[in-house]
Formats: structure tokens, C-alpha cells, sequence
């Protein structure tokens, strides 16, 4: 049985796109307004706090006026103006009083500028609260912790959404309720964990595995996809914008792409190649259920989503490649084989996916040109 929260994420990424952090922000808020007050106070201490720049004293008092509340609220996306126009990720009301503001990052930037804004429309409103900046890769701006700068709350703290699954396993340990909560936390963790968002301590194994994949295999696939980039870029010779190695979707896919012709076509449209791996949700929107084996693909789409591919006729569609209908709208194409397959090939791996990737990337070419009418008409 899948986990929950992986079947309710069913998402078009493409390297620009994810609603990730939306999604973690919605599924993180409908489960912490569950908890009583003491155990949110306990998660606020725990979790949020536990990066944080400010007084003991000033800390505690947050937690104490979380633990004693009378009611509580975690608002997603809730429009606020302070500069201008701003949306706050996740906001906690305490009484009805704006308490805790967390900007949730997971590979996108963050600037000074966005948290100073959050910075003064909180303090206006509550000076005794804490802004949170809750994040996966993305680094907190420099000055945000900084005792000397322009922030004007004292409480302000950067979290890790691995601290929020250690939390989540560890407050599992000691709930036998078996209640919508427990669920709740439970699937949470187990999402993280598929997502790469959440870890346990490694262990010495996994340090010796870390070296044998640097010393090894990490040099062979960059030098295997390096030399992809090659072979398109005498195919695609009007393309731009190659890249080679790139991982995406918590390790389930390794792809580079192009972009075929900016000028004569959309400038956002591209053609990708690479390896889909077993329980990723990358092509989520195509496939009906997560690939069992590692698949060897070939992508058309867009960045922006401006690419109607469910428009274009199905007699004139390439055989081979699952293509979206008009209720998916999703605007991307792919074709796919076994990975094994190109092993089994007597001319050896890395030609035998040069010849079937050949006439993928001139299927791809011929659809663009001909989809830069369609999308227009």
C-alpha cells in the first residue's frame, strides 16, 4: 500500500516546477492543528525553536503563552501586506493574536527582502513572536540570525524539515492512540523519508558505502550522461541551454536537458533524457502508478506549463510515447524502456541508448516545430 501522502501528491514537476513546499506546508498544518496545546507548545520548542536566535527567557514565554492557550490556529497562505503584497507560508494565531510566522523552503531561494517584510508586519502586530524559516537545501539569508541587523523580532530561528521527522518518529514512540493524529504523523514521516527529506543517524556502513559510490559509480554516470550531452548536441544542433547530471525528486531521477530552438520556438520548451528509478512521483502525472524498475526515458514539455501537448492529433502522434489527455493537461510527453534492456544490447550500454534515443529527440523536434501552431491557434 502506498503512503498517503505520497498518493495525495500527485504533482507536474519538471526542474523548475514543484508545489512541494505547498503541499508539505498544507499536509504539516492539518496535522499540527490536531494537537492539544501543550503538545504544539512542545513542537514549537522542539522543532521550531531549536535553531533559534534570541533570549532563553524570550523562548519561553512563547512556548508558555502556546501551552496555555485557550485556541489555536496554523493558517496556510494566508495574504498579508507589509511592502506590498505578500503571502505567509504557514502562520500560527495564538488566541486569535498572530504569534509565529514559518517561511517553508525546500530547493527555492529566499531573500532578505521577503523575511524582512514578514519581519515587520509581525512585529506591528505581536512583538513577543517568532519568525521561522523552515527549509531542506535552501540557506536562510546571512543577516537573518545575525543579533545586529535589520530584523526587528527577537525570536527568529531556522529549522530543518529533518528535524520535523526526527520529531514525527519520535513522538510516535510514545502515541498508542491510534487516533487521526498518530496516522497523520506517522504517513508525514514516511513521506519525508521517501522524499529525502528525512534521515536517520547514518551509520558506519553508510559512510563506506558514500566512499565506494564517489570513488566509483558517481564518476561513471557523470561521464555517462556527460557524453549523452554530447551525442544530443550533434542531434539537437540548434539547442541551447544543455545540462547533463542532474538529480531530481529525492534521488528517483538523473536527466539532462536542452532547449531545441528559442528563437523558432517556445522559449521554454525543452527535450530531456535520462534514468527514472523505482518509487519516484517525477512523471506522477502520466503514469498511473510509480515505475517498479529503472526506466531509461525521453521527455518533450515546457517549464511554464504553455505547451498544450493534449491538442496535438493523435494519428500524427509518435508511437511509443504516453501522452496527455485532455483531462491530465499535463505539458509533457515521455517515452520510456527498461533499463536492463540497453545491457542486454550486443553493442553495449551506452550505444544502445544513443540508438534508441536518436529517434526520440527527432520525434521530439518534429512535434515542437509543429505544436508552435497549435499552441497559438
Amino acid at each position: 500500500m502506498r503512503n498517503l501522502y505520497s498518493r495525495l501528491f500527485k504533482y507536474r514537476e519538471s526542474k523548475k516546477i514543484s508545489p512541494l513546499e505547498n503541499f508539505l506546508t498544507e499536509g504539516v498544518a492539518h496535522l499540527l492543528d490536531r494537537l492539544s496545546p501543550v503538545k504544539t507548545g512542545e513542537f514549537v520548542r522542539d522543532v521550531l525553536l531549536s535553531g533559534c536566535a534570541g533570549s532563553d527567557e524570550l523562548k519561553s514565554n512563547l512556548i508558555n503563552s502556546v501551552s496555555v492557550a485557550r485556541s489555536l490556529e496554523w493558517a496556510t497562505q494566508r495574504p498579508v501586506v507589509s511592502d506590498g503584497p505578500r503571502i505567509l507560508d504557514l502562520l500560527l494565531l495564538v488566541d486569535n493574536v498572530p504569534t509565529v510566522i514559518v517561511e517553508n523552503k525546500v530547493d527555492s531561494d529566499a531573500s532578505d527582502q521577503q523575511l524582512l517584510a514578514y519581519d515587520k508586519w509581525l512585529f506591528e502586530r505581536n512583538r513577543s513572536g517568532a519568525l521561522i524559516f523552515l527549509t531542506h537545501w535552501t540557506e536562510a539569508p546571512q543577516a537573518f540570525l545575525r543579533l545586529s541587523s535589520e530584523y526587528t523580532i527577537p525570536v527568529r530561528s531556522v529549522c530543518r524539515w529533518n528535524s520535523v521527522y526526527k520529531w514525527l518518529n519520535r513522538v510516535q514512540q510514545n502515541d498508542n492512540s491510534g487516533n487521526d493524529a498518530s496516522y497523520l504523523k506517522a504517513e508525514l514521516s514516511e513521506f519525508l523519508k521517501e522524499r529525502n527529506m528525512g534521515f536517520d543517524e547514518p551509520l558506519a556502513i553508510d559512510f563506506a558505502i558514500s566512499q565506494n559510490y564517489y570513488l566509483t559509480a558517481d564518476g561513471k554516470l557523470r561521464n555517462a550522461f556527460l557524453d549523452l550531452r554530447s551525442f544530443v548536441q550533434k542531434t539537437v544542433s540548434k539547442g541551447t541551454g544543455f545540462s547533463d547530471f542532474n538529480v531530481h525528486d529525492g534521488g528517483h531521477v538523473i536527466w539532462g536537458w536542452c532547449y531545441p530552438d528559442r528563437e523558432g520556438l517556445g522559449p521554454n520548451w525543452f527535450a530531456g533524457w535520462g534514468v527514472l528509478f523505482p518509487g519516484g512521483e517525477f512523471f506522477s502525472d502520466l503514469l498511473s502508478d510509480p515505475p517498479r524498475r529503472e526506466l531509461v526515458f525521453c521527455v518533450l514539455g515546457s517549464d511554464k506549463g504553455d505547451l498544450p501537448l493534449w491538442k496535438y492529433p493523435e494519428a500524427q502522434r509518435p508511437s511509443g510515447w504516453l501522452w496527455p489527455n485532455h483531462e491530465q493537461r499535463a505539458p509533457r510527453a515521455i517515452a520510456c524502456r527498461p533499463l536492463a534492456d540497453f545491457y542486454s544490447d550486443p553493442v553495449g550500454f551506452s550505444q544502445a541508448v544513443k540508438t534508441w534515443l536518436k529517434p526520440r529527440l527527432d520525434e521530439t523536434l518534429i512535434v515542437l516545430k509543429e505544436m508552435k501552431t497549435i499552441a497559438v491557434s
